[in-house]
C-alpha cells in the first residue's frame, strides 16, 4: 500500500528534531512492508525553523518532501493554513509525478491542517486517516481556526485516531462528534528491552523536561522523604530544563549521593538507564500519552504514574505498576513505599510481554495496517 505520512517537519538538530514521532512512524510503516513517503510541513516559529523553502531528498532511506517557513508568527492562523495547503499541494504534485498517487494519506496533528487540502484526493478514492497528538487539543486551548480544522476531520476523514483516551474526550467536547475515534498508542522504541538486572540496591528512575507541569520537584521531594533512612535506594533523574537548578538545590547534602542527575542523555543511554532501574516514575500533570511508561514496560519495569497519563488509564492493570493522583503527593509517597516493599509481586517477563503485545512496532503497525485496509475496502 502506498502511504503518505504528513508531519510537522523532517527532524534535524537544526529544527530541534521537529516531527521526530511522525518520521519514526513513517519508517515503521516502511519496515512493515508499505511503500511510504514522508511530508514535513514546518510553519512554526523561527525557533524551529529549518532551511527555508521546499526540499526533496532521501533521509535515512525514506523519500521526503518538505516545506519550511515560519508563517505562524507573521500571519493569522487562517492565512497560514492557506499557505500550508498551497505548499502541500505543490509538493504533492511533484511526489505524485515521481512516485505515483497515494492509497492513504495519514495526517498527524490534524488540528493544524486545513481539510480542504485533502478533499480532491478523497474524492479520487484516497483514504484520509488522521492521528491527533497535540497537548493543546487535549487542554482545549486551541484557537477557533484550529477547532474548525479538527471539526472538519471529525466530520469528513475516513478514520480518526488519537494516541490516548483523554484526547478522544477532548475532541468529542470540541466538535460535538459521536463518530468512532480509535485509540492507537505510541510505539516503544526497540532500544528499550529487558536486560539482566544485576545492580546493587534498589533503583528508581525518572526522565523528561524540567518544566513545572512535569513536577520533578515533587518527585524528588517525595523520594527524599520516603527513603531518607533507607540507604540502599537511589533515584536517577535524566533530563534538563528551566527548573534544573531549583530541583537540584532541594536535595539535602545527606541525600546528594542517592539522587543522581545525569543531564540530557542520548536515546541509547535513556534505554540503558531505564532497563537498569527497578521502577519508572512519571508524575506529570499533563500527558497526551506518556512514552516513558511503555518504554519501562518494554524493559520489564513497573511504573508509578499519575492518572493524568492516559496510558495508565487506558491499560489498567495492577501488575504494571501503581496509578497515583498528580494533585496529592501523599499518594506518590505511598506508592513509592508500596512498590519498594512489595516488589516481588511484579513479573518482569510478563510486563515485557504485555508491552510487546501492545506497543511494539509489530503490534502498532498491524493496527494501522488493519485501519488502512478497512478504509480502502470502504472507499472501493
Amino acid at each position: 500500500m502506498r502511504v503518505w505520512v504528513l508531519g510537522r517537519g523532517v527532524p534535524t538538530k537544526r529544527n530541534n528534531l521537529l516531527g521526530s514521532f511522525e518520521f519514526e512512524q513513517a519508517q515503521m510503516l516502511k519496515r512493515a512492508g508499505h511503500e511510504v513517503y514522508y511530508f514535513g510541513m514546518n510553519i512554526r516559529s523561527a525557533r524551529d525553523w529549518d532551511r527555508f523553502g521546499y526540499r526533496y531528498e532521501s533521509v535515512e532511506g525514506l523519500e521526503t518532501a518538505s516545506f519550511s517557513f515560519p508563517l505562524n508568527k507573521i500571519m493569522s492562523a487562517s492565512r497560514a493554513h492557506r499557505s500550508l495547503k498551497k505548499a502541500f499541494l505543490k509538493t504533492a504534485d511533484k511526489m505524485s509525478a515521481r512516485f505515483g498517487a497515494p492509497d492513504i494519506i495519514h495526517i498527524h496533528y490534524p488540528a493544524m491542517w486545513p481539510y480542504s487540502a485533502f478533499e480532491t484526493f478523497q474524492k479520487n478514492g484516497v483514504g484520509i486517516v488522521a492521528t491527533e497528538h497535540w497537548t493543546q487539543v487535549q487542554e482545549k486551548s486551541i484557537s477557533d481556526a484550529y477547532v474548525s480544522n479538527i471539526k472538519d476531520f471529525a466530520a469528513k476523514s475516513d478514520a480518526l485516531l488519537c494516541v490516548g483516551s483523554y484526547l478522544v474526550t477532548a475532541i468529542r467536547e470540541l466538535t460535538g462528534t459521536d463518530r468512532e475515534i480509535l485509540v492507537v498508542p505510541n510505539v516503544a522504541n526497540k532500544l528499550f528491552r529487558p536486560v539482566d538486572n544485576k545492580h546493587d540496591g534498589f533503583r528508581f528512575f525518572t526522565a523528561g523536561r524540567f518544566v513545572p507541569v512535569k513536577q520533578f520537584d515533587k518527585t524528588v521531594a517525595a523520594f527524599c522523604k520516603v527513603f531518607k533512612d533507607i540507604p540502599d535506594v537511589t533515584l536517577t533523574v535524566a533530563g534538563s530544563g528551566e527548573e534544573a537548578e531549583n530541583i537540584k538545590n532541594q536535595v539535602s547534602a545527606d541525600m546528594a549521593d542517592r539522587v543522581v542527575f545525569t543531564g540530557t542523555v542520548s536515546r541509547e543511554k535513556m534505554a540503558e538507564l531505564t532497563a537498569d532501574s527497578d521502577v519508572m516514575i512519571t508524575y506529570s500533570r499533563l500527558e497526551t500519552f506518556c512514552v516513558p511508561v511503555i518504554e519501562a514496560w518494554s524493559c520489564g519495569i513497573p511504573a508509578i504514574a499519575a492518572s493524568s497519563s492516559p496510558v495508565m488509564v487506558d491499560y489498567p492493570d495492577e501488575r504494571l505498576g501503581i496509578e497515583v493522583d498528580c494533585d496529592k503527593t501523599e499518594t506518590l509517597e505511598e506508592a513509592l513505599k508500596c512498590i519498594y516493599e512489595g516488589y516481588d509481586k511484579y513479573d518482569s517477563k510478563w510486563i515485557s510481554r504485555f508491552a510487546a503485545e501492545h506497543f511494539s512496532e509489530k503490534a502498532v503497525s498491524k493496527q494501522l495496517t488493519d485501519i488502512y485496509q478497512q478504509v480502502m475496502r470502504i472507499n472501493k
